[in-house]
């Protein structure tokens, strides 16, 4: 009986550990031969989950999480926020240029950049030209079509949250689709007060 119950025991532990979220991260960042690669909790008190050494370039972070999450990635002083999600990713890029796009193998970071370049197309190219045509207006003196310019720009904010919500609706088992409906839930709550 003793032995059945230290099996169970076993199992239980052994389930549990499994349970926790593992990863790696293989870097090669140009430019910059040494320092220190930190993965950390992003927000105003930032924890260091991770830190290992940049030896030519390279790096590489092995370790488990609780679970799926987003996390700064920084690189001495460069630093990019990005969604740690995947089982082996990886991050080639020059130092100067250390984004959360040359990210591979992380499915909600995919989805991210399929995101942002819909959101360019069917919204922030026409946000930005009302923007630019409030400025000019703005600048010519004509506060009262300036006005009218801004007021259309706050009404797109009703197109970039349906086309959000068809979005979100499309990856429902995506953690970034959880992300981009807060982020645009809460920027539509602030325009809303300006309306």
């Amino acid at each position: 009986m003793r032995l059945f119950i230290a099996f169970l025991v076993i199992c239980c532990v052994g389930c549990s550990q499994s349970s926790r979220y593992q990863f790696s991260l293989k870097g090669n960042i140009e430019g910059v031969k040494y320092g220190t690669v930190f993965l950390m909790t992003p927000g105003d008190s930032s924890i260091v989950l991770y830190k290992t050494d940049l030896e030519g370039g390279k790096f590489e972070l092995k370790g488990e999480l609780d679970e799926p999450r987003q996390v700064i990635l920084k690189v001495n002083r460069r630093q990019t926020y990005f969604f740690m999600d995947g089982t082996n990713m990886e991050i080639y890029c020059p130092y100067s240029a250390l984004s959360d796009k040359h990210i591979k193998g992380s499915p909600a970071n995919n989805l991210a950049a399929e995101y942002d370049k819909l959101a360019q197309e069917g919204y922030y190219k026409e946000f930005n030209q009302l923007i630019n045509e409030y400025k000019g207006l703005q600048d010519a003196g004509d506060q009262k079509a300036a006005d009218e310019k801004m007021t259309q720009a706050l009404k797109m904010d009703d197109k970039r949250f349906e086309l959000t919500r068809n979005f979100v609706k499309q990856h429902p088992d995506n953690m970034y689709s959880a992300y981009i409906s807060g982020i645009v839930k809460e920027e539509s709550s602030i325009i809303t007060i300006f309306l």
